[in-house]
Order: C-alpha cells, then structure tokens, then sequence
C-alpha cells in the first residue's frame, strides 16, 4: 500500500534521537551489593569504591575518567566475580558516550554474556546500535530485550526511535508504521509521564496514528508493500539500492497485525 511520505522532520527530531545512558538509577550500587557473590571481603570493599567512583564520573561526563575507573574494577576481580556484569555495563556506557561506540558495544555484549536476564545492557546495546546507525541490529537488540522484560519501558523508547530513524532515511510503508505507533503507544502505557518528558513523541503518535488510519482505508487502491522515497528508485545509486533493500528486510517481531490495529485503535482514542 502506497503511502504518502510522513513529512515530520521539521519537528526538531534530532532532540529525541539522542543517545542516553538508559536511565541508570541511584540503585545501582544496591544491584551490585546484591548480585550473586562471595562475602564482601575488605579487597571486594576497595573494588566497590573504585565501582562507585567510576559511577559519579560517568554521570559527570568524565568518560576518561570512569573508564579507567571501570577497567581498574575489572583488573582487580576475579573471572568469576558476580559483579563483573554491572562493570562491564557501566564500562560500555562510558565508552559509549565518550564517542567509541564500537567498543561499547563489545563490553554490552560480554555483560549480556554472563548475565542473560540483565535487560538494562539489552537496552543498552540497542541505542548503541541506533547510535551507530546500525537500525536493523538496534531494533534485533531491542526485541530480544522485549522478551526477558515485557514491560522495561526505556526498550519501548530505544524501538519507537529506531523504527521513526528507518522511516525518516527511507520512507515509511504500512508495516513501519504500525510497528512505530505499537511500541509509542505502548510506552505511553508504561510510563506516562513520557508525555511530559518528550513532548515531540506525542506529537509524532498523533500524526502517524491519524495519517496511518486514514490511508488504511484505501489499502484496496494501492500495492500492499509500497514505500515513499527520499528520492525515486530511478534515482539510487547502486550503493543506495543495496542500502534500501537491506532496509526492507525488518527483523520478524512475532506482534500480529491485529494486536498492531488494536494498538492503533488506542492511540487515535487518545485524539479524540
């Protein structure tokens, strides 16, 4: 199905894709007391310490700084520590926003590793992801952090973003935009107060949500799978083309159609 391209860029978008840290708590150390391990011995203390310092200075910005922080964590655990996970986290997070994405991304996916159910570095790895502009990978990262917490909203928030950054580079079709109101919707669910927070996302549902409603009553007049181009398919380049098929392949989100409607239907409710 044909659909007119979504002309939003003009909403300051740049402000809502920005990398964050995924909102890291003040109960961070509290995780890291309680993660499985051996008694806290006075060596365990000092690591502690080192752990925390590196925590002010990632919230500081001093990315340098909690890198070597973190690094000296590592350096001083033992391989088996159960503590090395939120290490590894936080040290992905550093040089994450310090500008070296690709390392980043290598420490979220040893702290993946050795703890699976951690969905923070899940969510985590997918804004690298995004940050990257790998979108195909961000949204892989996002869906498999969906399953080992359903409901951790800053997921929700990672997904939105990346579907709205794949519409933006490539034109939205039927299947992206449903995929871009479910998990918006979904977030305002979650977290409500996100209405407060990032206004613009608002503003984003209500545009897709209307605009998809009124062209899906039209589905009978256009080709199910049409996309809107930046430019016309005449136009690529041959690099352009491989870039744009590659971006058509989404990753299989295991959401029917229907339960994508039914979202649909509740974010034109919130327009009425």
């Amino acid at each position: 199905m044909k659909i007119a391209r979504c002309v939003i860029a003009n909403l300051a978008f740049i402000c809502l894709l920005t990398f964050s840290s995924g909102g890291f708590s003040a109960t961070e150390a509290a995780e890291f007391q309680s993660a499985d391990a051996p008694a806290k011995s006075e060596q365990k203390a000092t690591v502690e310490d080192i752990f925390n310092e590196g925590k002010k200075q990632l919230d500081n910005g001093q990315y340098e700084q909690a890198i070597k922080s973190f690094l000296k964590c590592i350096d001083r655990s033992p391989p088996d520590d159960g503590h090395l996970f939120l290490v590894l986290d936080n040290l992905g997070l550093a040089y994450t926003q310090g500008g070296h994405t690709e390392t980043g991304i290598g420490y979220f996916l040893e702290s993946i590793a050795l703890a699976p159910k951690y969905v923070k570095s899940r969510g985590h790895l997918a804004a690298a992801y995004r940050q990257k502009g790998d979108l195909s990978s961000s949204i892989s990262a996002g869906l498999e952090a969906i399953k080992v917490d359903p409901k951790y909203f800053l997921t929700y928030d990672e997904m939105w973003k990346s579907y709205a950054a794949l519409g933006r580079q490539y034109g939205y079709d039927e299947e992206l935009m449903l995929r871009e109101v479910y998990y918006l919707e979904r977030l305002f669910e979650f977290y409500p107060s996100y209405e407060r927070q990032n206004p613009l996302a608002l503003k984003e549902l209500g545009y897709l949500s209307m605009h998809l409603a009124d062209q899906l009553a039209k589905t009978s007049q256009v080709a199910e799978h049409a996309r809107v181009f930046a430019k016309g398919i005449s136009q690529m380049s041959e690099n352009e083309l491989k870039k744009f098929s590659a971006a058509l392949k989404l990753p299989v989100d295991g959401i029917s159609k229907e339960e994508k409607l039914k979202i649909l239907e509740k974010a034109k409710a919130r327009f009425k």
